[in-house]
């Protein structure tokens, strides 16, 4: 062949196979507010499966993988009832014990996340002012009060970790008045004397929970 050129070749071509699969959270962090709240937190766990060829995309395989937490009393899982894989799914349904580091097992690929869980240590109910006076010279049948402003702060924290202090979670909360013929709160966490006494405030939604509080 002229230039040295080839007049034939050889051409292989390589069946596209599977080179494996990653697992992937948004976070590596969950806070637990649902042992503020009630109300349970979920966060998904993704998998992707990767092909040996560049150019063919990733699949997205998450619904077909079970998973585990390796410490249930910091986090619990997602189990589907008929036994067959349903994706992974993080589950902290406020019965936990506390917070700390732990991993989420697929053990059907042999792969591991490590988490950390925030779990509220604490949490304190205080008021911005503690003494409401008799407001002098109201008129009408009825004596009015002063209102004050209310607010929850949380510590959150777990095993292993370093305390954060100072959350604000009243919007997460329910908090109760333990005397309501003394005082009353409305939605805005605005407190205000009905009569003359001394009550205290409690979060309701979290009954486990060591709460301080200041009326």
């Amino acid at each position: 062949a002229r230039g040295g050129s080839q007049t034939a070749g050889q051409l292989t071509v390589e069946r596209v196979v599977s080179a494996g699969h990653l697992a992937h959270t948004s976070l590596a962090d969950i806070v637990n507010t649902a042992a503020l709240s009630g109300s349970a937190v979920e966060q998904s766990v993704g998998v992707v499966e990767v092909f040996s060829r560049a150019a063919t995309g990733a699949v997205d395989a998450s619904s077909a993988f079970s998973c585990n937490s390796t410490n249930t009393a910091v986090l619990g899982t997602y189990v589907s009832k008929g036994g067959t894989p349903a994706g992974c799914s993080l589950v902290l349904s406020g019965s936990e014990a506390g917070g700390g580091s732990v991993s989420v097992l697929l053990p059907a690929l042999s792969l591991s996340l490590p988490m950390r869980v925030w779990y509220p240590i604490s949490a304190t109910v205080s008021t911005a002012d503690g003494l409401l006076n008799r407001i002098s010279g109201a008129g009408g049948l009825s004596s009015v009060y002063q209102s004050t402003d209310v607010v929850v702060l949380a510590t959150f924290g777990g095993e292993g970790l370093a305390s954060v202090i100072d959350v604000d979670v009243s919007t997460l909360v329910t908090v109760s008045v333990a005397d309501s013929s003394i005082a009353t709160l409305d939605s805005d966490f605005r407190l205000r004397g009905l009569a003359a006494g001394s009550t205290t405030l409690s979060v309701s939604s979290a009954p486990t929970l060591s709460v301080q509080s200041s009326v």
